[in-house]
């Protein structure tokens, strides 16, 4: 196999973090000139960031376990090559990734019926049609910030926070998930772009179990609390 194989999580990971922004953006901010549609474009692009993101993982221990089908040996004797992935190789599904993950590296998906179940409403949006009754926009700030962001920094530092379209839009963004309680993860890195509105301020000092739970995700992330708070 050509080492060029062995570099193919690198890029993953990129392309999920560039979904990711997407998913974000499209999570917290609709533009009604261009789509009245953004919250439900936010599932598809958050469930296809973790995918990529699982499969960067898997990749990492070695290319060829992300992949359901494997190229045939070539007729010349040479090494395997990434050319002959993209043309005769297929990758394991959404659904097949949480037992993947957890036989070549051992680890676990945080939340996983979450997981699960994010990506069958995701499969109903693309193949059927949208499903009503549903808050499409807080469904995927959860996924985000409650399964996305866990995997990621475990397996790479990577706060998802830190991605999104334009960072000016963290200090409202911020504050509404705080309001609904989100569990979003603060990076060293957005807390000069995150500004707290009355609300998320109140709830972050409320005393309750998610005001503590936040308290103490600062705390681990070295953030004075006094930072966001007027």
């Amino acid at each position: 196999m050509e080492q060029e194989l062995f570099d193919i999580h690198k890029n993953m990971i990129y392309l999920g973090e560039q979904s990711l922004r997407h998913a974000n953006q499209l999570a917290n901010y609709i533009n009604i000139g261009f789509s009245a549609h953004w919250d439900i474009l936010s599932v598809l692009q958050a469930a296809h960031a973790m995918e990529i993101f699982i499969k960067a993982r898997i990749a990492q221990e070695h290319p060829l376990l992300i992949l359901d089908k494997y190229p045939k040996e070539s007729s010349d004797g040479s090494l395997l090559k990434l050319s002959d992935l993209m043309n005769n190789a297929t990758t394991i599904q959404y659904k097949e990734l949480p037992a993947r993950l957890w036989a070549s590296t051992g680890m676990k998906i945080e939340n996983v019926e979450f997981y699960k179940n994010f990506g069958m409403i995701r499969n109903k949006i693309q193949h059927l049609g949208i499903p009503e009754d549903v808050d499409f926009s807080d469904m995927t700030n959860r996924y985000v910030y409650e399964v996305i962001h866990p995997f990621i920094f475990k397996c790479w530092g990577i706060f998802s926070i830190d991605y999104i379209e334009d960072e000016h839009y963290h200090e409202g963004m911020v504050s509404n998930l705080i309001e609904k309680e989100v569990k979003v993860v603060i990076s060293p890195s957005a807390l000069n772009s995150i500004y707290l509105e009355e609300g998320a301020q109140k709830v972050i000092t409320s005393g309750s179990d998610y005001s503590k739970w936040f308290c103490d995700m600062l705390v681990s992330n070295n953030i004075d609390i006094n930072d966001l708070l007027d």
